[in-house]
């Protein structure tokens, strides 16, 4: 949640007798200088420092033209640098008359209309009208801007008069209202024009300004200037931070100002090396800490030594824990989006351990709506609310992260103390079913199922860290089949062990398997198959850097020997659904099949799966060919396995095309370079060959880009994930692959520049991308695509898919995106362009 949207939010200023509302990091403090994450208000002037010079450039332009557009990024302090800097410098130094400022969230989805006619009712002049004449009883029923200039003017006499639109992007929350907003601009632009008196504040998020690119008609035109405000910097931060401490008769010395602004200004740059001095300060961030901060030395302050002066013996003997105050911080927020929303507090403390990477630092997640985030209704905007989070808008798509790097470590902190005391609670309420569970199977020892004396173990519980599943060894001539399910967020690094141990030999590793990362909260699966003896003592080991969800089962299953050799292949009838089958006797690769699907092969990597009967690509570690297994479920009683050795195909290249015929599936290595990117790889399949294309990595599945303007019989791979891949071509029939492949690099494409150009996409190919890298924030529009489909990837899923007849996206400064662009169906067998416009938005 950024600062502007909480500016309408009514705090009270400290002094006052009136009460306030808590803010989260703290209790109420009336002579707290620090309002928190909320912003300053138009009477806390007093308290706003290190904006001197921005409100006097904010003032000048405000007196000299009619219209200012003021963009900074999300957090940048827009609100309070409207309410506490340019609205009082306006009323002591001009006499300006300051109307209420305007927000537009609560238009709503009305139903559209045209929107063109300035005697219809327009949804945001009507709200612009109802916020400046809420408290005028006098005012007539006012629907437009013009009978609103109108009535003031007649009202004030001319008087120059300020009109504040705070937060303008939330203009384009409603798609519906495309008309009625481009009408409503023109409504503002002729207010201005024919009023000299009437000057205007548009307040707007710079990764909005794409959004106004088409609305340039319809904004004040040259009457509108533009102001970029920047957050702080050390030096107006070190004043903000000293001269609001000054305010009140607590004081902070220099070496702690120096900590504090060390914590504010310190980027963790990961293992590529020691923190970084960056260039600004997180706003949000100072609230919060300064807040607190100035909260424990009021206390200290008023303790024993309350008789010093200006308590500097204090400050100076004290120590500022800015780690355990922003741990505070981030208990006492979800404390409060918990009873706010009545949500489970192990679904939000999840979710935001979710926007951390697994080193440690920020991660940056899409977010297409709230259910998309995995949360329930009104849990996002909570968060936001709360400070923990922030959220940024770019064209169609909201990104969602922490506020700030130093709240990595917060909330990994605040999530440990609760997993820890809720593992506390868990151990004694175990203790206490123990006994009970002990009596009763004293008393029912007839309780075991029959049908369950497959089952060797089945415990569930929480984990963070290690936990640790004893089980039996499985019957002689069996082996044992491992199942562990997992919720929650998934980690790097989360894995499951199989260990065995016994005859005073060490505890030795049996299987491995790596659960695969999830962005954010997930249910996910890993079976194993390892054989046991009798002698030996058996255990799953669950790791995780996170906290999960765990359940694991182990079965004991019939072992089938089936050596896979090049040839024909082989074909198994299973007599249960649960088997194990052994794919080769000399290096054991062991398949389970749980339920007639593939649960996982140990000591091997699973390529892909794919097909309706289960297909399955297994890489054999020290041969040159991969085993393509494709099992039958329908059976009754048990699967049916068929199994073949595929010989590896020739590399592709640049330039060149493969034909590849292959019975069921093909692979084939590929080898690129890190300048080759971005490239694509399409296939075209003959005699209706049903063949799906994937291009693999060598740490599993590659990022293929999901943009709509990839055909499906092509991929796209937007960066280089490494040198080399496998492409796997495979039946989803189970017939012959007969396919022409091509691999087609886009590199030379590369757009750098601003300004008008044509893509294009050539005759004999469906599809074509372009790579672009510009030195500053743009905005990219491809029109009459009459069919055609365009896509922007930026590397991070961050995509923005056209509309039907254009594609309007942001491109960030010195950030790698990928325009792809894919003919429309009647327009194949020849060339076709389309025009494209980038724009920059520096403000300049």
């Amino acid at each position: 949640m950024t600062e502007e949207r909480s500016g309408a939010q009514a705090q009270t200023l400290p002094g006052s007798s009136s009460s306030s509302e808590p803010v989260a990091g703290g209790p109420p403090d009336d002579n707290n200088p620090f309002p928190g994450p909320k912003s300053y208000r138009r009477d806390q002037k007093e308290l706003f420092f290190g904006r001197g010079s921005e409100i006097e450039k904010l003032t000048s332009l405000v007196v000299s033209t009619s219209a200012v557009l003021l963009y900074a990024n999300s957090g940048s302090g827009k609100s309070s640098l409207l309410q506490a800097g340019l609205v009082p410098s306006l009323l002591e130094s001009f006499d300006y008359l300051i109307l209420p400022t305007v927000r537009f969230d609560q238009v709503g989805q009305r139903s559209p209309g045209d929107g063109a006619d300035i005697s219809q009712p327009n949804p945001f002049a009507q709200l612009l009208c109802g916020t400046v004449l809420a408290e005028d009883d006098k005012a007539p029923d006012t629907h437009n801007l013009k009978q609103l200039t109108d009535y003031l003017h007649k009202r004030d006499g001319g008087k120059s008069t300020l009109l504040i639109l705070d937060q303008l992007e939330e203009l384009f929350d409603y798609e519906a209202l495309w008309r009625e907003r481009a009408a409503f601009l023109v409504q503002l632009r002729r207010a201005l024009e024919t009023n000299p008196w009437l000057h205007a504040v548009l307040a707007i998020r710079s990764d909005y300004l794409a959004n106004l690119v088409p609305h340039e008609r319809e904004l004040p035109g040259r009457m509108l200037v533009r102001c970029g405000l920047e957050s702080l910097r050390e030096q107006a931060a070190r004043e903000a931070i000293e001269k609001a401490f000054k305010s009140t008769d607590v004081r902070l010395v220099d070496t702690e100002i120096d900590l504090v602004l060390d914590r504010l200004l310190n980027l963790d740059v990961g293992q590529d090396g020691p923190p970084v001095r960056g260039q600004y300060v997180n706003l949000i961030l100072l609230q919060i800490l300064c807040r607190r901060l100035w909260q424990e030395k009021a206390k200290s302050r008023s303790g024993s030594v309350a008789d010093a002066s200006d308590g500097s013996q204090v400050l100076q003997g004290s120590q500022v824990d800015l780690t355990e105050y922003l741990r505070s911080f981030v208990d006492d927020a979800v404390a409060d989006v918990v009873s706010q929303t009545q949500t489970d507090e192990g679904v939000v403390r999840r979710w935001l351990e979710a926007l951390i990477t697994p080193a440690g630092r920020r991660d940056f997640h899409l977010l297409d709506n709230d259910q998309a985030a995995g949360l329930p209704k009104g849990v996002l905007d909570a968060l936001e609310d709360a400070r923990l989070i922030q959220l940024e808008q770019r064209n169609q798509s909201r990104y969602v992260e922490l506020t700030h790097d130093s709240m990595v470590t917060a909330v990994q902190a605040s999530n440990d103390r609760w997993v820890g005391a809720r593992l506390r609670r868990r151990r004694w309420l175990t203790a206490v079913f123990a006994v009970v569970l002990l009596g009763l199977l004293a008393l029912f020892p007839l309780l075991r199922n029959p049908a369950d004396e497959s089952l060797l173990a089945n415990v569930g519980g929480t984990v963070k860290g290690l936990s640790s599943v004893p089980f039996p060894p499985a019957p002689n001539g069996d082996v044992a089949v491992v199942h562990v399910s997992l919720a929650g967020e998934i980690f790097a690094g989360t894995a499951v062990d199989v260990v065995a141990s016994g005859q005073g030999k060490k505890s030795a590793e049996l299987a491995h398997a790596f659960v695969p990362a999830t962005n954010g909260a997930a249910e996910s699966a890993v079976s194993l198959v390892v054989e046991t003896t009798q002698k030996a003592s058996y255990a799953v080991l669950v790791h995780t850097p996170g906290f999960l969800e765990y359940h694991v089962t182990v079965h004991s299953a019939q072992e089938i020997p089936s050596p896979l050799v090049p040839g024909p292949g082989f074909f198994i009838k299973a007599r249960s659904p649960l088997v194990a089958v052994k794919l080769n006797p000399d290096q054991p690769l062991y398949l389970g099949i749980l339920g007639g699907l593939i649960q996982s092969v140990s000591d091997a990597q699973v390529l892909t799966t794919n097909g309706p009967t289960e297909a399955a690509v297994v890489e054999s570690p020290g041969r040159e060919g991969y085993a393509v297994l494709s099992i039958d479920a329908a059976n009754q009683v048990g699967p049916e396995v068929i199994g073949r050795v595929v010989e590896q195909e020739p590399g592709l290249r640049f330039g060149t095309q493969a034909h590849i015929r292959a019975t069921y599936a093909a692979i084939s290595p590929v080898h690129v370079q890190s300048a080759d990117a971005p490239f694509a790889v399409d296939a075209s399949c003959r005699n209706n060959s049903d063949a799906s294309l994937e291009l693999i990595g060598g740490a599993g599945r590659s990022a293929a880009s999901p943009a709509e303007s990839v055909p499906a019989e092509s991929v796209l791979m937007p960066g280089a994930y490494g040198n080399d891949y496998r492409l796997l071509l495979i039946s989803t029939s189970q017939t012959d692959v007969n396919c022409r492949v091509t691999m087609r690099s886009f590199a030379p494409q590369r757009i750098t520049t601003t300004g008008k150009r044509s893509v294009e996409v050539y005759a004999n190919t469906r599809f074509n991308a372009y790579p672009i890298r510009l030195p500053s924030d743009a905005a990219i529009i491809v029109t009459d695509l009459n069919g055609a489909r365009a896509s922007l990837d930026c590397l991070s899923n961050a995509i923005t898919e056209s509309g039907s007849e254009r594609l309007l996206a942001f491109v960030p400064g010195n950030h790698d995106c990928v325009l792809s662009i894919e003919r429309s169906v009647g327009t194949i067998g020849k060339p076709v362009s389309f025009p494209l416009l980038i724009v920059p938005i520096s403000g300049r």
